[in-house]
């Protein structure tokens, strides 16, 4: 007879982001030239604020996971362009992660290194709507 392991775990299983995230994911990876980040996870998780997701990497740069909101991916204003942008946006942070290190290293997590976090978001904006609107002249 098999035994039945139970789980003890407080801890709710973390939810799976829907399919075409994925796809998104593995089309834009390649795009960037991120193959070499090997492990790139994801979840979906309650946010306090209106983020509608964000990335976190490994020190080695080889592993990243990214959360995206729960009430924005279920949002009936979500749409495949948002999830899509917001794919690439947090994909591009990826492209920054190790200037962004040294920069928190060297500056420490004051003002200066705050001030920085607003210009590179800015940044990820900039530089994921101009990919995405040249992937889609090019594919016109």
């Amino acid at each position: 007879m098999a035994r039945r392991y139970r789980s003890y775990s407080t801890k709710p299983l973390p939810l799976r982001p829907p399919r075409v995230i994925y796809t998104l994911m593995r089309k834009w990876q390649v795009r960037l030239g991120l193959q070499h980040w090997g492990v790139i996870n994801l979840y979906v998780r309650p946010f306090k604020d209106a983020t509608a997701a964000e990335i976190k990497w490994t020190r080695d740069y080889k592993g990243a996971s990214i959360s995206f909101s729960h009430k924005w991916l279920v949002s009936e204003h979500t749409s495949y362009d948002d999830y899509e942008a917001t794919v690439v946006h947090e994909l591009c942070h990826l492209l920054f992660a190790a200037m962004d290190d040294r920069l928190e290293r060297y500056l420490g997590l004051g003002e200066v290194f705050f001030e920085y976090g607003e210009t590179r978001e800015g940044m990820c904006d900039m530089i994921s709507n101009l990919l995405i609107q040249r992937y889609k002249r090019v594919k016109k």
